[in-house]
């Protein structure tokens, strides 16, 4: 085989591996399950990194509620998105001290039973009602997305002219402040579709509460957040004003749906030091062995292109029909794979008398290789 068809067959072999590992990393990277981070569809949760992005504040995805007591809670913003199961007592605990210390929680939910549980762990007095709210004169698309009025002397609100829902609830505020609340138009309906009378609004929709040196938002509806009511220009601004106002974002997914392969991977190392060191130290051995290999192959080249240009100078040097080149000649047209590389290294040495007797036996056992390629490539065609 030739050289330029094996480089050929190597480049089809390289591209054929690249595919099926794209073709891996993304099935093994991303998630359909609603409000993942790892999930770009539009029930998915990826544009909040990409809001903490824009808002040039450092975002990070935890599936470890010990996060809470290793980021410096002043500073830190930490979301909760409808955990598909509850927080345990000694993990409500590590929230609650995040609070405490001057963390601000973000809970977003709508009828799921873990955020009012978590509320209570943690001391604070919101709750979500969990029955769906309607509103026939304000909405988006239909009733069942009603659109919600800020209270514009909160700085959390600036340039934020309305907030919409997507099948949500209400809060419950008890002692928060109510920041953002339906029209007076809206009702609730009950679990078996049927308006509960007299049940006209306004209604909190998103709640602000002190805890400790901490703050404790409720948004009543996790679909506000996922990345098609981002698209929302006021669901977007109250997040982004939401995160410019801290240094770091903690997308807290503890709790949430399940997480694909290289997401848990990723958080693996990110809080395992040794896995750290140990990515480390294969990242510099691939990289290695790459350039080993590459640094090979390209030498071979070379000696195979010098090795070409000898022979031709060693089979023209002379070429009278007794001379050793032309016996050479001869040999090599018809029994090329057969090269007399005794001969040849004699006829090396006089064309090379500088080259000292390893280089000349390393220069014919190539010479000899090109021989033998050069009679499979005849065959072949």
């Amino acid at each position: 085989m030739s050289l330029g068809r094996l480089q050929r067959s190597e480049w089809s072999l390289l591209v054929f591996t690249l595919v099926v590992v794209v073709a891996l990393v993304a099935a093994t990277a991303t998630s359909t399950a609603s409000f993942s981070p790892y999930n770009g569809q539009w029930h998915g949760g990826s544009e909040l990194q990409a809001l903490a992005t824009d808002a040039e504040v450092e975002s990070d995805i935890t599936l470890d509620v010990a996060a809470y007591g290793t980021t410096p809670a002043p500073g830190t913003v930490a979301v909760v998105l409808s955990p598909t199961r509850p927080y345990a007592p000694e993990e409500a605990a590590q929230v609650e001290r995040f609070v405490r210390r001057g963390g601000t929680l973000v809970v977003a939910e709508d009828f799921g039973p873990h955020s009012n549980t978590l509320l209570t762990d943690i001391g604070a007095t919101s709750r979500l009602d969990g029955r769906l709210l309607v509103d026939e004169e304000a909405y988006y698309n239909s009733p069942t997305m009603p659109v919600a009025r800020p209270d514009t002397t909160s700085s959390l609100l600036t340039g934020v002219d309305t907030f919409t829902l997507n099948h949500g609830t209400y809060v419950v505020p008890n002692d928060a402040q109510t920041l953002v609340e339906s029209s007076e138009f809206a009702t609730v309906v009950d679990a078996d579709g049927s308006v509960v009378p007299t049940s006209f609004g306004p209604y909190p929709f998103v709640t602000a509460e002190r805890i400790g040196a901490g703050t404790v938002l409720v948004v009543a509806d996790s679909s506000a957040l996922i990345n098609v009511m981002l698209d929302r220009p006021g669901n977007a601004a109250f997040v982004r004003n939401v995160f410019s106002r801290h240094d770091r974002v903690l997308l807290d997914y503890s709790h949430g749906g399940p997480v694909p392969p290289v997401g848990r991977a990723v958080e693996a190392v990110q809080t395992v030091p040794t896995l750290q060191v140990a990515v480390g130290v294969a990242c510099v051995l691939v990289v290695g062995l790459l350039t080993t290999l590459v640094g090979r192959s390209s030498v071979r080249r070379r000696f195979r292109r010098r090795a070409a240009r000898t022979l031709a100078a060693v089979t023209s040097r002379n070429r009278t029909p007794g001379s050793l080149g032309a016996r050479f000649r001869k040999r090599r047209e018809t029994t090329p794979s057969q090269v007399d590389e005794a001969a040849l290294v004699e006829q090396l040495h006089d064309h090379r008398p500088e080259w000292d007797d390893d280089r000349v036996e390393r220069v014919a056992r190539a010479i000899r290789e090109l021989a033998r390629e050069s009679s499979v490539d005849a065959t072949e065609q």
